[in-house]
């Protein structure tokens, strides 16, 4: 599989925002572009430095689709744990996963350095959700989501304080997707909107029961029936979002009283074998029109459907997004898809591919307008946590993260390393202005103590301030009289002629706590004795530290 630009862009965006930052990132791209593709990308990459890759998903559909495209990428078996296709494998490097099969099992799994979730704006907030329990089993593995819209009904976006997000790392729009002909363009017919006035809304979403009255009623229904099969003669695929299971039924009934074929209705109530075998026919053209209610929004992929009737209203601008989105992938026998929207939900939220969809119509769980920042660049108006405009594309720097103490146990906080190498330069802050004093740059390359494997490896600095004064003085001392008998430096190149001649120990083992983006040194163990003084050898100085690992790896 030869990816797509923008894939490449959001894996690279994705794992430069892992190497650089402590925080999670959360992958936009819309229904059609390919997120089974990204999914599979990031664990290939994951892969190559000795990963273990544990994927999740909320429906089994998902977990065959991002399964398939794993083993065509990897080229090796992939694990499913799944009670619903009844397979439990845990022993795997890469286990494709359902959420509700595995959280009370994660322990099975071993092991896992990187978490990919699907649809990750299905994860709800509140430490005791399954999402949560099963994330909360791995505190030292990394974290990244992706989803077609990073918003939750209620509770506004997904990203930031409270949430499992810390911000965008890369967005793919759709209209640019739809222009260079990677997503298939929607085109609105109006259509009779039936009255929503009287629903009621609690926690910012319509209630249900009042609202599936409004649509079910008779002559509203049969209404909107007439209206489907007036706009569809020339349609080949048909897919109806309802507002209930008996509006999904007589929807159904009446539609093929009124065309004479055959029309399927996918519900919660429908038997298994009986879904299985109606989506195949949907798919496959041998029947044209499906109802369904709530049953079809996410991870359903058929290329072909090339109508969605929306016989709802919705307040989230993510569902309703996710339920045009069944019609965006491309198929070589349609060149649009027809959108017939009953309840009003187009002037509610826009159209997905406007440039800012959703962004008036989110709301906070407690009310007001949903976060955003200003461009320096085109001074559009963008969600607080993007990476980068989506209007202009000006990149934004990157935040100051800080770590959530609250949400691992004290004990993951501090880990043992073996080292590996120890790295020493000279080091001028960036942007300083002449004259200010340079620091020794400590590199310690290292590896989780007993562990093996390039995921299990990383890096730690220390910066020691031989030139500076006062208690950045007096800590560089200690730090030198903990490794040497000889005299503390007076400067940072006396540092580098006295280490190049063997004037230090180095630590064979250290901890670290993790501070922020960074790993803090917090105590370090030695295996040798501190050299003495008449031992010194000839050295040679080296200014310029090398990454012996080339790529850095943030596991």
């Amino acid at each position: 599989m030869e990816p797509r630009d923008y894939q490449t862009a959001a894996v690279k965006d994705t794992w430069r925002f892992l190497c650089t930052t402590q925080a999670n990132p959360l992958i936009v791209a819309p229904t059609g572009s390919g997120k089974s593709w990204l999914i599979a990308m990031l664990a290939a990459k994951a892969a190559t430095h000795q990963g273990r890759i544990l994927v999740v998903a909320h429906r089994k559909e998902l977990l065959q689709q991002n399964a398939e495209k794993l083993e065509q990428l990897l080229e090796q078996p992939v694990g499913i744990y799944s009670a619903g296709l009844r397979r439990r494998d845990v022993t795997p490097d890469v286990v494709v996963a359902g959420v509700q099969s595995v959280y009370k099992k994660a322990e099975n799994l071993g092991e896992r350095h990187l978490i990919l979730v699907d649809e990750a704006h299905l994860i709800a907030t509140g430490e005791n959700t399954m999402d949560r329990k099963l994330i909360s089993h791995f505190p030292r593995a990394r974290l990244v989501g992706l989803t077609a819209t990073p918003y939750r009904t209620g509770e506004g976006y997904i990203i930031g304080d409270d949430h499992l997000f810390d911000f965008i790392s890369h967005e793919t729009h759709i209209k640019p997707l739809i222009e260079r002909g990677y997503l298939c363009p929607l085109s609105f017919t109006p259509t009779t909107e039936v009255d929503v006035s009287n629903v009621s809304v609690r926690a910012g979403e319509f209630v249900q029961g009042e609202m599936e009255r409004a649509f079910a009623e008779t002559s509203v229904a049969k209404q909107a029936c007439k209206e489907i099969v007036k706009f569809t003669a020339d349609r080949k695929s048909i897919l109806v979002f309802c507002a209930g299971v008996m509006h999904a039924e007589f929807v159904r009934n009446e539609l093929e009283r009124l065309t004479g074929e055959q029309v399927g209705c996918i519900t919660g109530h429908t038997m298994a074998m009986e879904r299985s075998e109606s989506l195949r026919r949907f798919r496959n053209g041998e029947m044209r029109i499906m109802t369904n209610c709530d049953c079809l929004t996410t991870g359903f992929d058929s290329p072909r459907i090339d109508c969605i009737a929306v016989l709802r209203a919705t307040m989230s601008p993510g569902l309703y997004c996710q339920i045009l989105g069944r019609g965006f992938r491309i198929h070589p026998e349609k060149t649009d898809c027809l959108v017939l929207d009953f309840g009003g939900n187009r002037r509610r939220h826009g159209s997905p591919s406007d440039a800012n969809y959703g962004a008036s119509s989110v709301r906070e769980s407690e009310g007001g307008e949903a976060p955003v920042k200003t461009c320096a660049g085109c001074k559009a108006q963008v969600p607080i946590a993007s990476a980068a405009c989506n209007v202009c594309g000006l990149e934004f720097p990157l935040p100051e993260m800080k770590e959530r103490h609250e949400s691992k146990p004290d004990l993951e906080q501090i880990i043992r390393w073996d080292v590996e190498e120890v790295v020493v330069c000279k080091h001028v802050k960036r942007g300083a202005a002449p004259g200010h004093p340079p620091t020794l740059r400590v590199d310690y390359h290292l590896r989780e103590e007993g562990k093996s494997g390039n995921l299990v490896g990383t890096s730690a600095s220390e910066w020691v301030c031989f030139s500076h004064e006062g208690f950045a003085r007096r800590k560089a001392e200690a730090w030198w009289q903990l490794r040497s008998n000889h005299p503390a430096p007076v400067s940072v190149d006396d540092a580098l002629d006295l280490i190049n001649r063997h004037a230090i120990r180095m630590p064979s083992k250290l901890a670290t706590e993790v501070d922020g983006k960074y790993r803090r040194v917090k105590h370090v163990e030695f295996c040798d004795e501190k050299p003495e003084v008449d031992d010194l050898q000839p050295g040679w100085v080296d200014e310029v530290a090398v990454d012996p690992f080339g790529e850095e790896v943030p596991f």
